[in-house]
């Protein structure tokens, strides 16, 4: 499915992008419709492409033991716009989280080769996508750092 500008336009990661830019980072995605309920990946697996939502919406999920059963707790939501398996471009390229389709999704995929083509051939493009990228990953720390600090208030208010 051909990916329409826009839906690049409105991702975070791709922020600040001249339309000719946006045009060459739509040449290598596609975009793929996803059911409600679809697991879109998993914790630890590879991470060969970065995701966008194009549509839709997917929970970020974390695996957790409880009552000797794991279960995926959802530590965020996301929709238009968003990035997801941003890790593809992180090495050691491995999610961090694991995903699923909540709604009927559109995702579109772009391939981390293929991304690297064009940072080879526009290294400006790439320096803008990785200032992105570093604000992406900063509102991922921001979640799992109030998480930690809430874990900590909890501990030590019940040993005092």
């Amino acid at each position: 499915m051909t990916v329409p500008i826009d839906a690049l336009r409105d991702s975070e990661l791709f922020a600040g992008l001249k339309d000719d830019e946006l045009a060459l980072v739509g040449s290598v995605a596609r975009s793929a419709r996803v059911p409600a309920g679809t697991r879109v990946f998993g914790l630890g697996e590879a991470a060969q492409s970065v995701l966008l939502v194009q549509s839709g919406t997917v929970a970020l999920t974390l695996p957790v033991v409880l009552r000797g059963e794991t279960r995926d707790v959802t530590l965020e939501e996301k929709s238009d716009g968003a990035v997801l398996a941003w890790s593809a471009l992180v090495p050691p390229y491995k999610l961090t989280l694991g995903a699923t389709a909540r709604t009927e999704t559109v995702l579109v995929q772009l391939e981390r080769t293929a991304l690297e083509r064009l940072f080879a051939e526009r290294p400006a493009l790439q320096a803008r996508i990785s200032m992105n990228l570093n604000t992406v990953i900063a509102g991922r720390f921001a979640i799992l750092e109030a998480l930690v600090i809430r874990d900590l208030q909890r501990r030590v208010e019940t040993s005092a």
